[in-house]
């Protein structure tokens, strides 16, 4: 179980940091006066907001079952 957690840890870890450098190499063009339109896009911040807490869940639903057993 540990060793799981860890890989899918390590996986949600390198989606990020990919994402971040996808958005550097994307994004590091704009002047300084230039507005970006992608900046609030309502898709992508519901499923920034939504991902984390449905991994939080998924890993609180196995540490309480112990508890409330």
């Amino acid at each position: 179980m540990t060793a799981a957690v860890l890989w899918i840890c390590a996986a949600i870890a390198l989606a990020v940091f990919g994402v971040m450098l996808y958005s550097v190499a994307t994004f590091e063009h704009k002047t300084e006066g230039s507005t970006s339109r992608e900046a609030h896009n309502v898709t992508i911040e519901i499923l920034w907001f939504s991902i984390p807490i449905l991994i939080f869940v998924s890993a609180l639903l196995p540490a309480l079952r112990p508890l409330l057993a």
